[in-house]
């Protein structure tokens, strides 16, 4: 499993989400911690394991890279794959600058090593849907296209 998440920062007008309806309010962030975006607190458990395991430590300046393309491999064709999933549904929130190129050039430049071709498939599925998505714009009313 892959889980992508988007930190929103305290304070921010950002803000997508009601307040949380069982805990107390976050209290102030201290000085110190002036270079940390959030706090990562995650608990998960392995499959078949009795103990869950908890990760904790907070994300600072020194996490963040100044360009995708600096992620790890990893990172960059999971954000590929959670783009693509957000473009089908027509998420409204995704950054309009992220294209169906710009999905298959992320999740091409984030292959590696695929030995089954499943990242190779991915590639084309994304192909696929960019086609799918220019004949459907062709059909909408009111842009002068197929379907008026």
């Amino acid at each position: 499993m892959t889980a992508i998440y988007e930190f929103t920062p305290v304070g921010s007008k950002a803000t997508l989400i009601d307040p949380s309806r069982y805990q107390q309010a976050p209290r102030p962030v201290s000085q110190n911690s002036s270079n940390e975006f959030v706090f990562l607190k995650l608990c998960y458990k392995i499959p078949g394991e009795d103990r869950s395991k908890l990760v904790d430590r907070p994300i600072t300046v020194g996490d963040q890279v100044s360009d995708i393309s600096r992620s790890p491999e990893s990172t960059r064709f999971a954000t590929a794959v959670a783009a693509y999933g957000s473009m089908l549904r027509g998420d409204p929130y995704i950054d309009k600058a992220f294209t169906w190129d710009r999905v298959i050039d992320l999740a091409n430049g984030a292959k590696g090593e695929d030995a089954f071709g499943y990242r190779a498939e991915f590639v084309n599925l994304t192909r696929l849907a960019k086609t799918a998505a220019s004949q459907e714009a062709l059909k909408s009313p009111g842009n002068g296209g197929i379907g008026q």
